[in-house]
């Protein structure tokens, strides 16, 4: 995924390139119309790609938790990688193990129960993926919790977060009027769109840290 990480980088920094540094000025009588378009293309296109990075990373975490389950070789497991498993099996309430107290049938194998299961929530999953609608902390809880990995933002990436996913709110859920609707738009100066998007950046490259790994093989 480091491959995914430094081509986002290199995508925001054409997006920068295009809509932003022409507004970089020291000159703070600059009217909002001027550089409005721009900061706002700059915000919705810069939050689209770090939404599609957040759902690759998701889509590879949980692919790589079910390669270490499948993997024959995998003798030994980390706690993380324990936690990993027991959350995505967990991530439903529909679903516990099924004891055959008769007899008379044979018994179906918790082994294959289990594997069962985890194919039906890696469905679930993908699907779940499709479904996202943004790069909110609230969505970003709902992609990793389920794979056992916590998201731990601080205030201020958090915030600029926010106020990135705001901005594809306003673009995708609001008229030309600057009132429309329930939605009320605030413009966003381009200094401050550079570190909203710093912030959110650096914290890509911590939740890319946090990726499950592979399991030791003696």
């Amino acid at each position: 995924m480091q491959i995914e990480f430094t081509e986002m980088l290199a995508h925001l920094q054409i997006l920068r390139e295009k809509f932003v540094d022409k507004h970089i000025t020291d000159d703070p009588t600059l009217p909002v119309s001027i550089y409005d378009v721009d900061v706002r293309c700059y915000c919705v296109l810069a939050h689209a790609a770090m939404e599609q990075f957040f759902e690759e990373l998701a889509e590879y975490a949980m692919k790589t938790i079910l390669n270490q389950w499948l993997d024959p070789n995998a003798k030994t497991f980390s706690k993380m990688q324990v936690l990993s498993l027991l959350c995505l099996i967990g991530s439903t309430d529909k679903w516990k193990i099924d004891v055959i107290s008769d007899e008379a049938k044979p018994q179906h194998k918790p082994l294959h129960q289990v594997a069962s299961h985890l194919q039906e929530q890696e469905k679930k999953f993908l699907l779940a993926l499709g479904d996202n609608n943004g790069a909110s902390l609230k969505y970003l809880r709902a992609l990793f919790t389920p794979l056992g990995i916590a998201i731990e933002i601080d205030p201020a990436e958090s915030s600029a977060l926010d106020r990135l996913a705001r901005s594809r709110g306003f673009a995708a859920h609001r008229r030309t009027s600057p009132t429309a609707g329930r939605y009320m738009y605030k413009a966003v100066g381009p200094e401050d769109a550079l570190k909203d998007v710093e912030a959110c950046v650096a914290y890509c490259g911590k939740l890319l840290n946090e990726l499950p790994a592979p399991p030791s093989i003696p």
